[in-house]
Order: C-alpha cells, then sequence, then structure tokens
C-alpha cells in the first residue's frame, strides 16, 4: 500500500516539475518568440510549406 501511495507522490511531483517550463515554452511559441527548437525546426516548418505550397512570411 505505502508504495502506490509513493508512487502516486512522486508522480504528482514529476508532473507538477514539468508544468512550468513545458507552459513557457508554449507560451514562447504561441508569441511567435525564439526557443531552442527554434534553429532545428524552422528548415523543415519551411520545407513543409513549400510542399504544401504555402508563403512562409514572417511577423
Amino acid at each position: 500500500m505505502s508504495h502506490i501511495v509513493l508512487q502516486d507522490v512522486f508522480y504528482i511531483a514529476v508532473l507538477v516539475g514539468l508544468s512550468i517550463p513545458l507552459g513557457i515554452y508554449i507560451y514562447k511559441v504561441m508569441t511567435g518568440q525564439r526557443v531552442f527548437l527554434t534553429p532545428a525546426l524552422t528548415p523543415v516548418e519551411k520545407g513543409i510549406y513549400k510542399l504544401m505550397g504555402i508563403e512562409a512570411r514572417r511577423r
């Protein structure tokens, strides 16, 4: 019984601990700010736009 409670407490602590950095990351992505994945994913995004015939434009 105590192992289950410890596992639940650990799981909740991990979720709470990850929610803050994930929330900051999502905020930056949605507001158009540069994030650490921007250099790696920008060429992929532009390639997908080109395949779909969409003009990629900066804000």
